[in-house]
């Protein structure tokens, strides 16, 4: 399955969208979870160790599911990196096989130790449902009631609601489904009607709301929150080149695709990612003045893409040395305010050295199964042992079932 708008991460859009209407039948019950949640989780939480318990137990009875040894180098880069820290410090880890079917399901296990179980990546305690945090336009409304800031938006369904609501928010705007990741058919710099036409249509190919934000200034950062702590923070810079006023933009990304951080398109195996041109990198080179045959002058940075996931190639720089104390404490009120001991928050604000009190700034997004990897493998700066973080807290004796003799 190909499509221009999903990019390097194609998905089923009639899947994603039937998922996402579905899910919206949910809605009261997400919000009575994330009142009831913070004072009841610890109940909550035991009820759900008891569920996963008698479900594994009927499921391995049934001979439905059954445990296989892992193969670390197999897995995607973000899970490997737990596995692998996992197994050095002494635990077998083995890896859920459902009706023939390998799920990102893990179990930890030493000796007559608790067993440890978790699905793509350690998450620890989270008092309210992940689908809130995942839902682009609930996440805000509870930021924002929380006085974090965030972007102006509009949640619509009909192009009539987005006009009314480019109106109201201004432009230029960000188009992108209420839910999902990747980028997966967002739209940036929608700066007329015909251009939000065109970012509406696309985003509702995979869910039936559509969320029109402000586009903020500023730089793309992803803080990575684990249990209370900052424990990453980097930017996000769109795929570029940079210029040696000798070789053309086509020749330099000839070499930037060499390097051997860089692997294939798609292959999750790899953090890093070639980048391969669009009809949207000639647009955004023209608007740098430039074509595929145009020789950058010696240092010039051309940037190739206006989207900075790993996918699309970006480049990531470490940052977390230099966060601005009240930057850092915020990002750690907006893990608490959701709830989550695990937490990827894409922030934008125009400096990161400064506080965030001086600045027009604000949360876009949050993800509760971050993309880990970026910060062990930055392309400038230091690599920080997320994973190590995450493995301390899967590792806790509380709240797993020990082994039966």
């Amino acid at each position: 399955m190909s499509c221009d708008a999903c990019g390097p991460s194609p998905t089923n859009h009639r899947v994603d969208w039937f998922v996402n209407y579905t899910t919206d039948v949910l809605d009261i019950v997400d919000r009575f979870g994330y009142r009831v949640g913070r004072s009841g989780g610890a109940r909550a939480r035991a009820m759900a160790v008891a569920v996963r318990r008698a479900l594994l137990w009927m499921g391995e009875r049934l001979r439905v599911l059954h445990w296989e040894s892992t193969d670390a180098s197999a897995l995607p880069s973000r899970i490997r990196l737990v596995v692998e820290r996992v197994q050095i410090r002494g635990w077998r880890v083995e890896r859920l096989r459902c009706l023939g079917q390998r799920m990102h399901i893990f179990r930890a296990s030493r000796e007559a130790a608790a067993h440890r179980y978790w699905e793509v990546l350690p998450r620890g305690n989270t008092r309210i449902r992940e689908s809130i945090i995942d839902d682009k336009a609930l996440v805000k409304h509870c930021l924002a009631q929380a006085g974090i800031p965030v972007p102006h938006w509009r949640v619509v369904r009909t192009v009539r609601d987005a006009r009314r609501a480019a109106q109201a928010i201004r432009y230029p705007l960000v188009v992108k489904p209420r839910s999902g990741s990747l980028s997966r058919h967002t739209t940036v710099g929608v700066c007329d009607e015909g251009a939000l036409v065109t970012a509406f249509r696309s985003a509702q190919m995979l869910d039936w709301k559509v969320l029109l934000e402000e586009q903020l200034p500023g730089a793309v950062y992803r803080a990575t929150i684990v249990a209370g702590r900052c424990a990453a923070v980097c930017r996000r810079l769109p795929p570029s080149v940079t210029g040696d006023g000798k070789r053309t933009i086509a020749e330099l990304l000839v070499e930037r695709n060499a390097d051997a951080r860089r692997g294939a398109r798609g292959d999750v195996r790899s953090t890093h990612h070639q980048f391969h041109g669009d009809e949207t990198t000639i647009e955004i080179l023209r608007t740098q003045g430039k074509m595929w045959s145009s020789v950058p002058a010696a240092g010039e940075r051309v940037d190739l893409h206006e989207k900075v996931t790993l996918g699309y190639g970006c480049d990531i720089e470490d940052v977390t040395d230099v966060v601005h104390a009240e930057t850092r404490e915020l990002f750690v009120r907006i893990a608490e305010t959701l709830g989550a001991d695990l937490v990827g928050i894409d922030f934008i604000i125009p400096e990161i050295r400064q506080s965030w009190r001086a600045q027009r700034c604000g949360v876009i997004e949050c993800n509760t199964l971050p993309s880990i990897d970026m910060h062990h493998a930055p392309t400038h700066g230091t690599p920080r042992d997320v994973a190590g973080a995450l493995v301390d807290i899967l590792l806790r004796d509380q709240g797993h079932e020990r082994r039966r003799g």
